[in-house]
Parts: structure tokens; sequence; C-alpha cells
């Protein structure tokens, strides 16, 4: 029996029409920008409990302009990101990318395995954009919008040029030229992408102090990790993990320090 068609729209199947793909598609990347993105502004923004205050990074509140320019380039982005899913599907209707839509194709190992497996490569896709993006000849044209956010908030998660929109979403079809996917994997690895990409903009440091130095997670990045980089823009360009930017050496000479500071911990 096959399993339930997940919301990203990609499963449908073949006969249904393009329109009722494209809102589905649609309706999953606006429902996870408000649902997620939305409710974590709230948080952050409007609503924060007194116990998370002393966790704010910055005293600064986003004004309205900030959010109308965070909402206005992302819902450029979501545009984006629903045309190239809907090539991705034409591109299975072609038989150019396969989706592994019943579990036998390769069992729920494949499947559950899946979603770290495209964590650790859009990683590694996103470091080495992201870092060529900085490039000064770059930066202007492409990267600056997402930075013109200097105290971001969730709201700008998907706050980019089209241009880097389209760089930041052409990793999954090119992996799905190589590896066959479950879509209900590609489901849960969307959500926990976005989770992961709207902690990093929250301006809250949720985690304690210790966290930067435990041996496990310290290789995980943080909210005061993308700040940094927001503020310092030459350092912190790891997405989800920290390998890439220790084993480049472009973490931030004060990042530790700063995290420990943020977090509530005395300074290191």
């Amino acid at each position: 029996m096959s399993p339930p068609v997940p919301a990203n729209g990609l499963a449908l199947p073949p006969e249904a029409s393009l329109v009722t793909v494209t809102v589905t598609l649609a309706l999953f990347q606006i429902g996870r920008y408000v649902l997620i993105g939305g409710s974590t502004f709230l948080l952050a923004q409007r609503w924060t409990p007194a116990w998370l205050e002393p966790r704010r990074i910055s005293r600064r509140r986003a004004d309205l302009r900030q959010i109308r320019r965070e909402i206005g380039t992302s819902l450029l982005s979501i545009a984006v990101f629903v045309a190239i899913a809907l090539g991705i599907r034409a591109l299975r209707l072609r038989g150019v990318v396969h989706l592994c839509h019943d579990l036998d194709c390769h069992g729920w190992v494949w499947a559950i395995a899946c979603v770290p497996v495209l964590l650790f490569i859009h990683d590694t896709w996103f470091y080495w954009t992201h870092r060529l993006m900085h490039h000064p000849r770059v930066f202007r044209f492409w990267h600056r919008t997402h930075h013109l956010s200097h105290d971001p908030t969730p709201l700008a998660a998907f706050a980019f040029h089209p241009v880097e929109a389209v760089i930041e979403a052409a990793f999954l079809p090119l992996t799905m030229l190589v590896l066959p996917l479950h879509p209900g994997s590609i489901f849960v690895f969307q959500l926990v992408a976005f989770a992961m990409n709207v902690y990093g903009h929250l301006g809250l440091e949720l985690l304690p102090a210790s966290f930067v130095r435990h041996p496990a997670f310290r290789w995980v990045n943080t909210t005061s990790h993308h700040h940094q980089h927001h503020r310092a823009v030459t350092a912190n360009y790891g997405l989800y993990f920290n390998w890439w930017d220790r084993l480049c050496r472009t973490n931030h000479p004060e990042y530790a320090a700063t995290f420990v500071r943020n977090s509530g911990g005395l300074p290191l």
C-alpha cells in the first residue's frame, strides 16, 4: 500500500491538474512560513516571556519597514520554490528523477536515513554557495538583500534575492538526479530545514552556555552563530552544523564568547 501523500505536493498522482499541484505546493510553502516563522516572530518580537528577555541578542526590535521587507522578499522566494518544485515534478513525470512512493523501494531504513542525508548534503551545499555569495563581486547583486536585516527576525528565513532563492533550492533536484528519495522524507526534511533556518534568525539564544563546549552539541549551529554572521558578514557561513566553519576556520573568533554571553553564562 502506498503511504499518504505528503503536503509538499511532489507525490501527487500524475493525473493531478497543474492548478491542483501549484496550489498544494503554494499552501505548503506559505503554511510553513506562516505557522513556524510567524509564531516564532511573535514569540521573539512581540510576546516574549519575561524569562527569555535576558537571552535577547539585540535590544532593537524590528520596525514595520523591516517586517514588510522580510515578508515581501520571502513571498518572492516562495514563488521561486514553487516554480522549482513544479520543475521537479515535471522531471519526475518524464522519468528523469525518481521518487520512492512505496517503502519496498528501499525500505524504512533508507526512508528514515534520507532526512539526515539531505541535511548533510544541504549543509554542505549551503556553506559553499553561501561563501561564494559573499565574494565582493557577487554579494551586492544577490546576497545583500538578505543582509539588509542587520538584526534579523524569523520572518527573514526566506528573505532572499530571487537568484539566491534559485541557488538555495537547486540542491534538491540535483540530489534527486543521483539519489532515490521518499516523498515523506523530503517533506520531513523541508520542515526540519525551515525550523532550523527560523531558529538561526530567532534573535533569542535558547540554548545553555555549556552547549558550545559539549563534545557533540558544539557541532550544531546556534542562533548566536547566524546572528553574528548578519553583523560581521565575513564569518559563520554554516547553516545546520559547525564542521565546515571549523574545518575552514571561518568561525568568528568571538563566536564562543558571544554565545556564552547571549545564553546568560559568564564570559569565557
